[in-house]
């Protein structure tokens, strides 16, 4: 035998050694893309534990940032969370997949009356299914409130854009969240207009109705409201009612000695969610669908929610809260107070584009 064919030979001896040898199997992995702390501390362990499916968590700050990620396409992410809003865009142009029926069970759980308002246009959950839910309302340190206002009733929209109340407020500083698609929607209510529309006359109405509040204002920043209403360096704030809950329950860990009491309007409000969806081109849309459908299961969404504090559309999971988170406001709203909601929407590029103009405005005060 020639070197050259004993080298051959060799090689072939050798892979044929190694085809017969025991291969390890790759650890199965899903990659997540979601809000920072928005799960309980233990629920991607114990996902992990019961499946053996490993979680990478990758975080995002805005919308706007996981919307560019899969509107680009290839983002390798398994499971996103995105607004009802984005989502029922992005859904448009197909940048997800429909969910497994087989797998994702747990979507009996959710209050098929809560999704027709919060996501008309999917409320079989086709594609999506309601993570957490969020009423734009408002929250107040409520021995300050009441130093400066013995007799208010702080219990709607009506309270918050008045001059009188505005002004009482402004030295223990109001706080409001940089959120012009839902200060426009309300203040149209307001004005007895629809919350969608597209007329530039009202929309400019809307825009004075803002502004009449504005000189009270302290600042425009939804980052800042949690903290400063917990230590009491603003008394008032327009924001989320998970963001209020928080920030109540912030004031408790640090013990600041503030009461904060948290409002879901009586008018009615923006009413959202952040909804579990998977991408068209996701790498696991298998281990997705287990993923989603372990979010659901009222043992676990119910530990999500106690420790997120944003409402929720699951009755699994709303029937194993404590008894004093269950009756906090926006966790479960009642029939009546869904009646009088809207479902959050991106207006039209030319209404975003007369939004964004005078929301500048306002802020600067102009």
């Amino acid at each position: 035998m020639s070197l050259s064919n004993a080298v051959k030979m060799a090689v072939l001896m050798t892979v044929l050694g190694a085809a017969n040898l025991p291969t390890a199997h790759a650890e199965e992995v899903l990659h997540i893309y979601n809000w920072a702390d928005y799960f309980a501390e233990d629920t991607l362990e114990n996902f992990t534990k019961e499946t053996g499916i490993k979680v990478v968590y990758d975080t995002y700050d805005s919308d706007e940032a996981l919307q560019a990620k899969l509107l680009i396409g290839k983002s390798g992410y398994d499971v996103v969370f995105p607004g009802t809003a984005f989502a029922a865009d992005m859904q448009k142009v197909g940048v997800f997949q429909k969910l497994d029926p087989t797998i994702v069970a747990n979507r009996e759980q959710i209050d098929t009356t809560v999704m027709k308002t919060i996501m008309p246009s999917d409320v079989e959950m086709a594609y999506f299914v309601p993570y957490t839910t969020a009423v734009t309302g408002f929250a107040y340190n409520v021995d300050k409130v009441k130093e400066r206002l013995p007799n208010a009733a702080f219990e709607g929209w009506a309270d918050v854009f008045n001059d009188a109340n505005g002004g009482a407020l402004q030295d223990c500083g109001i706080g409001v969240i940089d959120a012009p698609f839902d200060f426009f929607q309300i203040a149209l209510r307001l004005n007895g207009k629809p919350v969608d529309t597209t007329n530039r006359e009202e929309l400019e109405a809307a825009g004075e109705t803002i502004g009449r509040l504005r000189p009270y204002i302290r600042y425009f920043n939804s980052g800042k409201i949690i903290e400063d209403l917990a230590n009491g360096d603003i008394c008032f704030a327009v924001t989320w009612t998970g963001d209020g809950l928080i920030a109540r329950a912030r004031a408790e860990e640090i013990g600041s000695n503030v009461k904060i009491e948290v409002v879901v309007p009586k008018e009615g409000s923006v009413f959202q969610a952040n909804v579990t969806g998977i991408p068209a081109d996701a790498p696991n849309p298998k281990a997705a669908n287990l993923f989603i459908n372990y979010l659901h299961r009222p043992d676990v969404h119910a530990d999500i929610i106690s420790w997120v504090f944003y409402g929720t559309a699951n009755r699994g999971a709303m029937a194993a809260l404590p008894d004093d988170l269950k009756a906090s406001p926006g966790v479960q709203l009642s029939a009546d107070q869904v009646a009088v909601m809207w479902p959050a929407k991106n207006p039209d590029k030319d209404t975003t584009r007369v939004i964004t103009r005078l929301w500048t405005s306002i802020k600067a005060g102009r």
